[in-house]
């Protein structure tokens, strides 16, 4: 039996997320049709290679859980526009009253309530698909929400979830170089200076979110699939956020920033 999830963990972490819902350390007036029109261009830009992963038009009728829904409620809305009945958790509370205003923006109607992925308040085989874009390396036990999501998955179902890639760039041999180069070509990102200062991996990839984010976790690819074990995986995709925070964005030097730059992992 799962044991219970750290408290003060599981607190701070709430606590991080009501203080700062995404994106906003960059983008004012969160809640407004302004911050949702600037979120998704920025979301929109960032995962453009991964977005199809989703399949928001291919679950209408179907029963589809998004674990970390956020405040701007990206994923939730677009299974909603497609036609899925659409359940969004949340651990922050303040993150679901932001995602209720931005699915009232926007006209759509879906079901939101907070709790924890690691204690998903749904029966099992609740959903016929289950998404979770980001969220699940900042659980205060992963292991246990991947439990979760496969309990209340029904026999047959599918899930998409992405989380931070450990690039050759992330090992621990290679870290002390990679931070260094990150301290020279990283601008000023807000809300989330000293990254120079992270001192592991798992903590550049913490700070990514904010400096008093409490959780932060990266996988290599067999780690990924070690931890999806009990799911019969599909594929496994990595794709990299575009290159906003570099002081030198060309193109002759994507493929460098692409590299140095968190990246994500995609299981589905």
């Amino acid at each position: 039996m799962l044991g219970v999830l750290p408290p003060d963990l599981a607190r701070d972490a709430r606590d991080f997320w009501d203080r700062n819902p995404l994106l906003s350390f960059e983008l004012p007036n969160p809640g407004s049709l302004d911050f949702i029109s600037r979120f998704d261009g920025i979301r929109t830009d960032l995962e453009r290679y991964a977005l199809h992963l989703w399949e928001f038009d291919r679950h209408r009728g179907q029963r589809v859980l998004d674990v970390g829904c956020g405040g701007p409620a990206f994923l939730l809305r677009r299974f909603i526009a497609g036609g899925g009945n659409v359940t969004g958790l949340d651990l922050s509370g303040d993150s679901l009253s932001l995602a209720r205003a931005h699915l009232r923006a926007a006209g759509l109607k879906g079901t939101l309530c907070q709790g924890s992925a690691g204690e998903l308040p749904f029966p099992d085989a609740s959903f016929d698909f289950v998404t979770s874009s980001g969220v699940l390396h900042h659980a205060p036990d992963t292991e246990r929400t991947v439990a979760e999501v496969f309990r209340v998955l029904r026999p047959g179902g599918r899930m998409v979830v992405s989380l931070y890639f450990r690039s050759v760039f992330l090992r621990p041999a290679v870290w002390p170089a990679t931070r260094l180069a990150l301290s020279l070509l990283l601008r000023n990102v807000p809300g989330r200076p000293m990254f120079q200062e992270a001192a592991t991996a798992e903590d550049f990839v913490r700070r990514w979110d904010g400096n008093e984010n409490p959780i932060g976790r990266c996988y290599t690819r067999g780690e990924a699939r070690a931890l999806f074990s009990a799911f019969n995986v599909e594929r496994i995709e990595t794709h990299v956020f575009h290159h906003r925070f570099f002081k030198i964005n060309t193109r002759p030097m994507a493929r460098v920033l692409d590299f140095l730059a968190p990246t994500m992992i995609y299981v589905v």
